[in-house]
């Protein structure tokens, strides 16, 4: 994260209220301040307002005896690494420009498919992908670092251009060539040389959008 890293007890205090979010569960300030090993409920109060106060956290109630509901925001969820980047759009039609500046992150859990370290998401562009279930507006799960088995999905990019898509790749090692295969009947297939794109992601899970909140696992 590029902002500084906060005072302990407000680094303690985020992470503890992440680990019950993480549980299901609404901690109550007493509950929190007896976790931290804190007098009572006054003396987490000071690190609750200035997390609230830096966007890290989402403070509600709390005054005439109402309880206080606490949640990690998106921004503290960064703050913690806890969620998955999106990084920009990627075209799942012609091949077109892929942004790389991490624009939002997604934090809810009930979002998340299984991920690992280094795991981050791409939004789709285009049609080319409907014929494998998936749409624009999409949300893919792509793990960098790996080579994709025949036929998977992945973030392919041409690094002399800028230029990104989102296919079934095909490589063919001894020729030295890759083959681009859209899942839509009006897109071409693309060959080009191997020497020439890098693997930037392959796809390991789905979160379709407009539908239930239940992720999708990779189609084929």
């Amino acid at each position: 994260m590029s902002e500084k890293a906060l005072p302990r007890r407000q680094d303690a205090l985020l992470r503890l209220i992440a680990r019950h979010q993480r549980d299901g569960m609404v901690p109550s300030a007493a509950v929190l301040a007896q976790e931290m090993g804190l007098a009572g409920e006054s003396s987490v109060t000071p690190a609750l307002r200035a997390l609230h106060s830096k966007g890290l956290l989402h403070v509600e109630g709390g005054i005439r005896g109402r309880q206080r509901f606490i949640r990690v925001t998106p921004k503290g969820a960064r703050y913690l690494l806890e969620g998955l980047p999106v990084l920009g759009k990627i075209p799942a039609g012609a091949i077109g420009r892929a942004t790389q500046a991490s624009s939002r992150v997604v934090a809810s859990l009930d979002e998340l498919l299984e991920w690992e370290a280094g795991d981050f998401l791409v939004e789709v562009e285009g049609d080319s992908m409907v014929g494998a279930g998936i749409c624009p507006g999409d949300l893919v799960l792509l793990r960098p670092g790996q080579d994709p088995h025949p036929g998977e999905i992945a973030a392919v990019q041409i690094p002399s251009t800028c230029r990104g898509a989102l296919k079934r790749v095909f490589v063919d090692t001894q020729a030295g060539i890759v083959c681009l295969k859209a899942a839509h009947p009006e897109h071409p297939d693309q060959r080009m040389p191997l020497s020439e794109i890098r693997i930037a992601g392959v796809m390991r899970g789905l979160i379709r959008r407009h539908r239930s909140e239940e992720p999708a696992r990779p189609p084929g």
